[in-house]
């Protein structure tokens, strides 16, 4: 969904293609590399600090719920982009309802990855058009 918006026009071919030929063009190492300190490093860290123990310490003040809220609104303004916010904000309210019905941060931080993932492959395959 998010492809057309994120990459450049003229991008051309599908986005499985696209993903390929960027992914290919690199040594597995380093896609492995990327993909451990893009996506899964500042995952894990950043849900330890933010639904690990902010939102845990928010929940006997607030509730769940607000406390998921104020959370969200905290991890937004954590990464400081204004054109961001929002999407970050619902990556936050996500994580944070996450963890609160599951009890866990590991949800969470499954789902984090995941976005970080698909934002470097994004970033990846535009890299690859630009490139052609």
């Amino acid at each position: 969904l998010l492809g057309p918006v994120l990459l450049p026009d003229g991008a051309g071919g599908s986005l499985t293609a696209t993903a390929a030929t960027a992914v290919s063009a690199l040594p597995l190492l380093d896609v492995l590399q990327l993909f451990l300190w893009v996506a899964v490093s500042p995952a894990v860290a950043e849900e330890l600090l933010f639904r690990g123990l902010l939102l845990t310490a928010l929940q006997d003040r607030l509730g769940r719920i607000d406390a998921a809220m104020l959370s969200a609104a905290l991890f937004a303004l954590f990464h400081l982009s204004l054109s961001l916010f929002f999407p970050n904000m619902a990556l936050g309210i996500a994580a944070g309802l996450l963890a609160v019905y599951s009890n866990s941060v590991l949800p969470a931080v499954a789902l984090h990855t995941t976005y970080n993932a698909s934002a470097l492959l994004y970033a990846l395959m535009a890299t690859a058009a630009a490139s052609v």
